[in-house]
């Protein structure tokens, strides 16, 4: 995983709470559209790039009683810790399982959502 791009994911709001929101029970996109109140579009974009980055994987595909595949989403989190240490934004995260831990660094602060 690149550095910026954890600490990215991790900041942004929906993608957080997509996160949070599977860590116990599994999710589909749509339910999660319906959750944050964004577009389905959204929903699979955000529930794609956490899975290229292995925040997220899918957890199953069960048959609807219309006869069709849902996938659903499980978060691969068990620890997130987020510190500023000397300006750098420090992010540490442990997967479940023990799988991975890892300590990111951003090199330059992010913009809050202030303007100039």
């Amino acid at each position: 995983m690149d550095n910026d791009d954890v600490i990215r994911l991790l900041c942004d709001s929906y993608k957080l709470r997509i996160l949070t929101s599977a860590l116990v029970i599994p999710r589909s996109a749509s339910f999660i559209s319906v959750m944050l109140n964004v577009p389905l579009s959204v929903s699979y974009r955000c529930l794609n790039e956490l899975e290229e980055q292995g925040l997220l994987e899918r957890a199953e595909r069960p048959l609807t009683p219309e006869g069709t595949r849902v996938s659903l989403y499980s978060s691969s989190l068990e620890e997130v810790g987020l510190t500023l240490d000397g300006g750098e934004i420090v992010s540490r995260v442990l997967l479940k399982g023990g799988r991975e831990e890892m300590d990111v660094r951003a090199d330059t602060p992010y913009d809050a959502g202030t303007k100039d």
